[in-house]
């Protein structure tokens, strides 16, 4: 009896997906802190639920034979109603993850890979709004018994909960969405989804918005980049206004599409209107609405103002694009950001109708005063690496040489050639204090170890651990010349 309370006390978590192995990943992770049951499809699910197993949060992949996990969850609906259900998937189309969300009442999708802690914490807060579903419950059935029906108790015990849950649940949704942004950013020298964010929200404070609409403004910047995900490449290093007429049209289509679907999401609606806005500017050259005037939000100038600065000083330039797709690397020098600060500025003094001068002038004024560390010109030359190019004569080089000669090639380099150099190794040849240059994912999505992380003894003895049980490729990059900013102690 006690080992069953202690179970339930874990709470119950029902994982659904058609890969085996990555079934048992799972389970062997999450039950120190789930009571977990597993199964391969949607119909073996159901038959679990009906033999007695009732989960407080429901896990399931997206794309499965027989029964997706739309499918599945709509059904879970009749045997678990009050089950919190999360879709995990590889998939990432705006409009099918909303359509997903809405047809299965999901709680919340999550993409592959994904980090373990993150995945942990965000299933220990389903549980969490699983609980106050009983709680509600219990306490509507309590207030029957006595015989307390009026409906302004009712209502009470029937609005609160759920809508604390919508509030929490809007803002894991926007946190999940825009870890996953961040880690999509191929064309910025540095991370564009912080930089924006962090701009915008300072630029509001200066500017003194009230608390709701700096928590708006912060949320509508954070999915800046989720605009962009519909669009063809070559709109990725171009703002719209710097496109011909017929691709101008044609982003605007497609950006305002994203935002109708992205509208449907409730508790996320203000945010969006503001996003709407970000390309609309005061003088209606703009889009995709051409608003003129006042009608422009002056939210929505805010992150435009942080979103076109940091496009125009840390975006890959267009005639980069070829060198960074066939050789693997391009370079920003410092000097070279200097002069993009200095043009961005610029751009801002010949674009001043555009916006409201209050907000335009407070922006202006912060640079010059260097007010938060991302309007601070780094001292350091920037570059980008094209992670999907495999340049195999440099590995194989390394792979055979000895290590004086590799370090004399390297020495014989200038620091903006060599700065973020990686390169493959063999799991077994792994050692504590190598820091991994991309992602450690598994065969079936799920992150181990985040890029620019260092190794420690246990990181490598579970690499090796998986890579020998068939979870894991046998090679994995690692630095050979660290970036700057992990010189020394490297990333925590």
């Amino acid at each position: 009896m006690a080992e069953e309370q202690k179970n339930n006390k874990k709470g119950n978590l029902l994982i659904v997906d058609d890969d085996i192995n990555f079934l048992r990943l799972l389970s062997v992770q999450l039950s120190k802190h789930f009571n977990i049951a597993t199964a391969k499809s949607g119909p073996e699910a159901l038959e679990i639920i009906k033999n007695g197993f009732n989960p407080g949060v429901i896990l399931t992949d997206m794309n499965m034979p027989v029964m997706n996990g739309v499918e599945f969850l709509k059904e879970s609906m009749k045997l678990a109603p009050n089950a919190i259900r999360i879709i995990l998937s590889a998939f990432a189309n705006p409009q099918e993850i909303i359509a997903a969300l809405n047809q299965s009442r999901a709680y919340m999708y999550l993409m592959k890979p994904i980090d373990q802690l993150q995945l942990i914490q965000t299933l220990r807060y389903a549980f969490d709004t699983y609980n106050l579903v009983v709680q509600n419950n219990q306490l509507l059935e309590m207030l029957r018994r006595v015989g307390i029906t009026s409906s302004t108790a009712v209502d009470f015990v029937l609005k609160s909960p759920p809508q604390l849950a919508a509030q929490k649940t809007a803002k894991e949704f926007v946190a999940s969405l825009k870890k996953i942004l961040m880690m999509s950013e191929k064309y910025y020298y540095t991370n564009h989804t912080e930089y924006v964010v962090s701009i915008a929200s300072a630029l509001a404070e200066e500017v003194k918005f009230t608390d709701k609409v700096k928590e708006e403004i912060e949320i509508a910047a954070s999915l800046v980049n989720l605009t962009y995900l519909p669009m063809p490449k070559r709109f990725l290093l171009y703002d719209p206004y710097d496109l011909e007429q017929a691709d101008k049209s044609f982003f605007f289509n497609l950006f305002k599409e994203t935002i109708t679907a992205l509208s449907t999401i409730e508790p996320i609606v203000g945010p969006i209107k503001i996003l709407g806005q970000i390309w609309e500017n005061r003088t209606g050259t703009g889009g995709p609405n051409q608003l003129e005037g006042i009608n422009v939000l002056r939210e929505a100038q805010v992150i435009a103002i942080a979103n076109i600065y940091h496009n125009r000083v840390y975006r890959i330039q267009p005639f980069h694009i070829t060198k960074l797709e066939e050789e693997g690397l391009v370079v920003q020098t410092k000097e070279e950001t200097f002069d993009r600060h200095n043009e961005a500025v610029k751009f801002f003094y010949r674009k001043a109708n555009w916006f409201d001068s209050d907000i335009l002038n407070t922006f202006q004024d912060m640079v010059k005063k260097r007010a938060i560390p991302e309007l601070i010109i780094p001292k350091t030359n920037l570059s980008i690496q094209n992670f999907d190019l495999r340049t195999l004569r440099t590995i194989e080089f390394r792979d055979s040489a000895p290590e004086s000669e590799v370090e004399s090639e390297a020495s014989e380099q200038t620091q903006a050639e060599t700065e973020g150099l990686e390169r493959e190794i063999r799991v077994e040849k792994l050692k504590p204090g190598m820091i991994v240059a991309q992602n450690v994912v598994t065969k079936t999505g799920v992150l181990i170890v985040r890029q620019d992380n260092k190794l420690d003894e246990a990181l490598v003895e579970n690499i090796k651990y998986l890579a020998e049980a068939g979870l894991l490729s046998k090679v994995i990059s690692v630095y050979v010349i660290p970036p700057s900013h992990l010189s020394g102690e490297g990333k925590k």
